[in-house]
């Protein structure tokens, strides 16, 4: 069983003496850089097996970093949560410490919530007034974290991209080659619309290839973009004459002009192309603090199962439309605005996409 943690002896510096004051000068100077400094900083006294007695001193960031008030973080079971957690790995390795010796890692804290930060640990062992202690600070390596899973993810979705496109695109050279061949044994030029055909097939499949690979989450320079404007360009560069359009007005927002417009295109084209649709509604709703822009066709439905996988990588769903790329794309370009986008899908498809006002 530990022995309860030793109360600290505290020096007197007698405040007659010239040469105390500047060291308590010193002293208030060291602990305002302490509470300064934007990493967690933990001070805790250890026994001469190396475990964890008692916590002497933490900095203001670790107090509101981790939720505590200065008295709590000083009672034991706190501290004792805060110790098992950052060193869980560790506790067995009593050598990490030793007195100058110093070792990083990464770990998790958590807060009084019980809310996990991903933190990297430097710890450094030391001796004061024969008490043998180790210096814990701690940094918030969230976005690192972040970044580094979005990396992992981004090399998966790569490397099935790269799969799914080298298929996608041998299909049609495969039968380019066949028709070539074709066209050089019967010497038919009727073979040459096939061959176009499918050339323009490949074209497509290219540019939505681009649009992905360009779909994350760097948007450059945000504009203000007329969403009235911008829906008549792709109206009408992609709607042919026997669909009907019904637009209301559109409101102003904040993002890359673009690659809102990659948006509108591939949720319009996905509802002529593979919805079939006759007839698209885009309307508009504002509220307090959102735009909620519907994007409505009457093609063919989704599936219970469709409507779950809609927007995930390699959705495809030829009988009822909305194959490919397309939603994939619309997912990211969303996402990096930090907008919304949900799927209704009742008597007719809707696409709903929420705006933060500007």
């Amino acid at each position: 069983m530990r022995k309860d943690p030793k109360k600290l002896k505290i020096k007197t510096i007698p405040s007659s003496n010239h040469r105390n004051t500047n060291i308590s000068n010193e002293l208030d100077r060291f602990k305002l850089y302490f509470d300064l400094v934007n990493d967690s900083i933990i001070i805790f006294e250890i026994d001469d097996k190396n475990i964890i007695q008692n916590v002497i001193d933490v900095n203001t960031v670790t107090i509101e970093r981790l939720g505590y008030t200065r008295e709590e973080i000083f009672e034991r079971n706190n501290w004792r949560k805060i110790a098992r957690t950052i060193f869980r790995d560790f506790e067995q390795n009593s050598e990490f410490f030793n007195e100058n010796n110093s070792v990083v890692f990464d770990s998790i804290a958590y807060t009084k919530e019980n809310s996990e930060i991903p933190i990297e640990i430097s710890v450094r062992g030391s001796t004061i007034d024969d008490k043998k202690i180790i210096i814990v600070i701690a940094r918030d390596v969230t976005e690192r974290v972040e970044l580094k899973n979005n990396l992992l993810i981004q090399k998966e979705e790569l490397s099935e991209f790269a799969h799914t496109s080298a298929h996608n695109l041998r299909n049609p050279l495969i039968a380019i080659n066949g028709y070539v061949k074709l066209i050089e044994k019967n010497q038919n030029l009727k073979y040459l619309e096939k061959i176009s055909q499918l050339t323009e097939k490949m074209v497509k499949m290219i540019d939505k290839s681009l649009q992905l690979a360009d779909s994350g989450s760097v948007l450059g320079v945000l504009e203000t973009v007329d969403l009235n404007i911008l829906m008549k360009n792709v109206l009408d560069t992609i709607v042919p004459k026997d669909v009907n359009i019904e637009v209301s007005e559109l409101p102003k927002v904040k993002g890359n002009p673009t690659k809102i417009q990659i948006i509108f295109e591939n949720l319009i084209e996905n509802a002529i192309t593979h919805g079939n649709a006759s007839l698209i509604e885009i309307k508009n709703k504002t509220s307090s603090e959102f735009h909620r822009i519907s994007i409505t066709n009457d093609g063919g439905l989704f599936s219970s199962e469709a409507r779950e996988t809609a927007f995930k990588k390699r959705f495809t769903t030829k009988q009822n439309g909305y194959g490919g790329h397309g939603l994939l794309i619309v997912q990211k370009i969303i996402e990096a605005h930090n907008w919304k986008i949900d799927l209704k899908n009742d008597t007719k498809t809707t696409f709903l996409i929420s705006i933060p006002r500007i």
